[in-house]
């Protein structure tokens, strides 16, 4: 495990490593990248020092879960037990276990989470545009008035307008969230350019101020990541990936905490 340079976790830990896409939103997945000369398509447990590093870390941390796989991925069923065990055992540190998987989560839950669950635990989707806009809603089942847990949605990459609200099953569903996260895409070279293999698709402005306006509407914190290269070129920024918040215009200017 190591400090982490994503803006909304304090450290990453990875108990296993790689992954499959399954959606647009895994199309140009900065982890195929990193592994790109280890197969990344292997799911692979990581080594005994690896995995029970949680307990090396001091202090209260925020977490990214499997951020170089996916913690629901059903190649890594025979180890999840024992992740579960290092998360409850460590309930000094905050775990966001974000998943596109998300029909498996109640499958996969330890058998003690019973109704209230660990109250250390941040449960989360990724939600890249409004196709997979139902992944929110298999979400907010897993939560009642007695959980203890949270849920959150990570919008990124956002390739493409979403409407957490469009009907009032959405609106339902999204009432549910105690985070919501949002960030364009990063990558070497616009999508499209020839001989790029990691590219990076647009993103508007639009998009989100929108998930900007229904988060104000029902009081849910929202964390701007960064705008992605497409808006930071668009807007000549410093930061090529538009992650420097000084950079942005003050009404995006928007990072809080659940």
């Amino acid at each position: 495990m190591n400090e982490t340079h994503i803006q909304w976790a304090n450290y990453s830990w990875n108990p296993w490593t790689g992954c499959k896409r399954v959606s647009a939103g895994c199309d140009f997945c900065y982890m195929h990248r990193i592994m790109q000369n280890n197969n990344p398509s292997i799911v692979r447990r990581a080594t005994p020092s690896q995995f029970m590093k949680p307990y090396g870390i001091a202090g209260n941390q925020k977490i990214f879960t499997c951020s170089m796989s996916d913690f629901f991925i059903e190649e890594a069923d025979e180890w999840r037990d024992d992740a579960w065990e290092i998360i409850k055992n460590t309930p000094q540190h905050t775990y966001l276990i974000l998943t596109k998987r998300v029909g498996r989560i109640k499958h996969c839950l330890p058998k003690d989470w019973g109704i209230n669950g660990y109250s250390n635990v941040i449960l989360g989707t990724s939600i890249e545009d409004q196709s997979v806009i139902n992944r929110m809603v298999i979400l907010s089942k897993l939560k009642n008035a007695d959980s203890h847990f949270k849920l959150f949605i990570s919008a990124e990459p956002l390739i493409g307008q979403i409407d957490f609200v469009q009907n009032s099953k959405l609106e339902e569903a999204f009432k549910k969230m105690d985070w919501i996260i949002a960030g364009g895409e990063s990558g070497d070279a616009p999508v499209g350019t020839p001989g790029i293999k990691y590219c990076y698709r647009p993103c508007d402005l639009k998009w989100i101020k929108k998930i900007i306006v229904d988060c104000n509407q029902y009081k849910i914190p929202f964390f701007l990541k960064q705008v992605g290269n497409h808006l930071a070129r668009y807007l000549n920024l410093t930061d090529k990936k538009g992650g420097d918040i000084n950079e942005w215009d003050p009404d995006y200017q928007i990072r809080l905490w659940p």
